[in-house]
């Protein structure tokens, strides 16, 4: 994920209980250095709230530079890191103690989910830890990152991507549009090779974090359309967008 002259990677780790959860490439200095896995202080004790250590052994998890802020979803809860305030740390986008983040993770899972940055927005798919159908939801910021509420944000179902699961699918946007390529059903080890398309622009997306009510329920099939095949069903991919090049 880039925000500014730097990048970030992070993420990929197994077993090391002291790993580096999260590294910086200077682009300017070409130089390399360690984000610190500091939490806010004045949070009450996410360790109790997730059952581990957050940001030990972490793979497989949603990244991106999202309105100038680094999000990362652990454990189906999403932290935020923001460069213009670097001494607090990461923070939680909601209240430690708030049950709508672990309503979240009733629906996205644990682990192995897809995600995409859609211009101000994180779109992510069911992952590991939930059985039904390939649910998809967004998140948005509700303040800047200069803000008091920099981290605070809301989250809205935009529908579901197929009737079954689609454990480690990816999501990309192409000239504006979401999509969703691949993925497994754990349940059945039946891979997917479809690519589906969300029916709507990025607009409408808009229109639902200030009207909810009118959001696709988690169950809609309607939400989103086939549009082609993999020429071969996987998961556990990435997908990349690449600009439309001239013919000639």
């Amino acid at each position: 994920a880039r925000i500014g002259r730097k990048v970030y990677v992070a993420g990929g780790d197994y077993t090391a209980p002291d790993g580096h959860f999260c590294s910086v490439f200077d682009l300017e200095d070409e130089t390399w250095s360690v984000l610190s896995q500091r939490l806010d202080p004045a949070l009450p004790s996410l360790t109790q709230l997730l059952g581990r250590t957050v940001f030990r052994n972490v793979a497989f998890q949603p990244v991106g530079a999202v309105a100038g802020r680094l999000v990362v979803l652990v454990e189906g809860l999403l932290f935020v890191f923001n460069p213009l305030r670097p001494s607090v740390g990461w923070r939680p986008a909601s209240d430690a103690s708030d049950a709508s983040d672990l309503a979240i993770k009733k629906v996205l899972g644990t682990a192995a989910q897809g995600s995409c940055v859609w211009r101000d927005c994180l779109v992510v798919s069911r992952g590991r830890g939930v059985r039904g159908a390939c649910a998809v939801m967004a998140f948005k910021f509700s303040a800047g990152p200069e803000d008091d509420d920099w981290h605070r944000g809301v989250w809205v179902a935009i529908g579901c991507a197929s009737r079954t699961g689609r454990i480690g699918c990816d999501l990309g946007v192409v000239h504006d549009r979401l999509y969703v390529s691949g993925g497994v059903d754990e349940a059945t080890h039946q891979f997917d090779a479809s690519v589906v398309r969300w029916r709507y622009t990025y607009p409408h997306l808009e229109t639902l974090f200030f009207r909810p009510s009118t959001a696709p329920s988690l169950d809609e099939q309607d939400a989103f359309r086939e549009v082609g095949t993999l020429p071969r069903a996987m998961h556990a991919h990435s997908s990349i967008t690449v600009p439309l090049m001239p013919r000639n």
